[in-house]
């Protein structure tokens, strides 16, 4: 990506660095969209981007249950529940956009981003990651490996490593 790196708002900071990370990618993402959502834009960007924004979110859940799981935590089923729903959402949002316009792609991308920020990061995660934090080796968490995960069948094993290093081809 050619633009900045993104700050993280301070209340969407979860004190895991490699977790923090990820969500400041997955905000680069939104950002991307919402900031070249004018009808001029080739449509295969927003289909290239929502799908590689759908594999990246997959890998972001893959990697916190991968963790609350090793550490036991005890709202894992619910904090699951919610990460289905949110890429049910996301699915939903690709199959209606590839329908129709960009701008209610966008629009409904600024939808599911708002969901996404003020509840489930600011909330949700947060109070993940207190858990995390205390109950990790010295208050380290690390967050495991493509190849961790589809070992772990977090992820299926022909994942695309190409998401995790960054490599979009969007533009």
């Amino acid at each position: 990506m050619n633009t900045p790196r993104s700050e993280l708002p301070q209340d969407v900071v979860t004190g895991i660095p490699d977790v923090d990370e990820q969500h400041r990618v997955l905000l680069e993402l939104v950002t991307d969209l919402t900031e070249n959502s004018d009808e001029s834009r080739d449509r295969a960007f927003f289909d290239r981007t929502i799908a590689y924004l759908k594999n990246y979110i997959a890998f972001h859940f893959a990697c916190e249950e991968m963790v609350m799981q090793t550490y036991c935590y005890p709202n894992l089923s619910a904090h699951r529940r919610q990460h289905a729903a949110l890429g049910n959402s996301l699915a939903q949002l690709a199959a209606q956009g590839a329908e129709g316009p960009a701008r209610k792609l966008i629009a409904g991308l600024s939808f599911f981003a708002e969901d996404f920020w003020n509840h489930h990061v600011k909330i949700v995660d947060r109070e993940m990651a207190s858990y995390l934090r205390t109950h990790g080796p010295g208050g380290e968490v690390t967050l495991p490996t493509v190849q961790e995960l589809t070992q772990g069948s977090f992820l299926p094993s022909d994942f695309d490593q190409n998401v995790v290093q960054g490599k979009r081809g969007v533009r």
